[in-house]
């Protein structure tokens, strides 16, 4: 990178601040982003206001600084832009009000507080202008591809993540609309990218197979357990239709659940009923359909 652009990116590390914003607010021309920088912060701006304020000047520091907030609104600088906000609406809380007083803004006065933000404010700003005095005069004329390229390459790489998941959001609704609750997932699960995971994993096809090959076979115990298995992704999944249909399977398997008994692990007599493979094919429908959707996630 070039000095000028290593010292954009030391402006664009203050606090919250987005060059990108800047970038295509100036017709995606940084050259014009530095001009503008050069001109809010080349202390003319900070002058007037500073004046106003040694003054207590509520009218005159309201509008300098509603004229620097102009100028800097665009240049995506949030935590100075909110510094200048803070203050304008200390001098005029009830701005753009019905009154015709003070042009439209309400009441403008002094308060307790105006000194203390106008302080945070000219702190804000200077940290800023002494970088912009680094900005090389002849900047306009500087080539910043570097940095452009780095901005659009993130920019599209933000507009593929958001796409991505758009098309992911609208298949997770599908799939929670199947009588299931996505915000009691979330909030079991913590993270939508790992509910996104969980459901590839788990809807893979391999839990179900190994249900699917003990009903084949009629091996009751297997096709209790592998429902188990199944029934507790889908409950922390929070999928409350295939939830209840793999507990009405597991529960004709094993009617007495967790009884003192030790056999088959604590889970009493487990046998195959003549509502068994009905249950099953519940279950199957139920997992297909949402099977379906997940193939769909990317």
């Amino acid at each position: 990178m070039t000095p000028d652009e290593l010292t954009l990116t030391k402006i664009y590390h203050i606090g919250e601040a987005y060059l990108s914003l800047a970038y295509y607010n100036f017709s995606s021309s940084i050259s014009n982003v530095v001009e503008c920088l050069k001109k809010c912060f080349s202390g003319s701006y900070l002058k007037k206001l500073k004046k106003a304020i040694a003054s207590k000047d509520a009218k005159a520091a309201f509008f300098a600084a509603k004229e620097l907030d102009n100028y800097t609104r665009y240049l995506g600088l949030i935590t100075f832009e909110r510094s200048l906000e803070n203050l304008i609406k200390d001098l005029a809380p009830l701005e753009y009000n019905v009154s015709a007083e003070n042009d439209g803004y309400g009441p403008i006065a002094w308060t307790s507080n105006t000194q203390a933000l106008f302080e945070k404010v000219e702190a804000n700003y200077i940290v800023i202008e002494e970088l912009v005095k680094q900005l090389d005069k002849k900047t306009a004329k500087t080539n910043f591809t570097e940095l452009e390229a780095e901005i659009e390459y993130e920019e599209r790489k933000k507009q593929e993540k958001h796409e991505r998941w758009c098309k992911q959001d609208r298949t997770l609704t599908k799939i929670f609309s199947i009588d299931g609750y996505y915000a009691q997932a979330c909030e079991n699960i913590r993270s939508v990218d790992r509910i996104v995971e969980y459901l590839k994993t788990y809807f893979s096809g391999s839990y179900f197979e190994k249900l699917k090959n003990a009903i084949a076979s009629k091996d009751a115990k297997a096709a209790f357990f592998a429902a188990k298995e199944l029934d507790n992704y889908a409950y922390g999944l929070c999928l409350k239709k295939l939830d209840n249909s793999l507990d009405e399977l597991a529960d004709d398997l094993a009617p007495l659940g967790h009884t003192k008994n030790a056999e088959n692990d604590g889970y009493g007599p487990i046998a195959w009923t003549p509502n068994t493979q009905a249950l099953f094919e519940k279950v199957e429908a139920n997992y297909i359909v949402i099977e379906e959707l997940v193939k769909q996630l990317e």
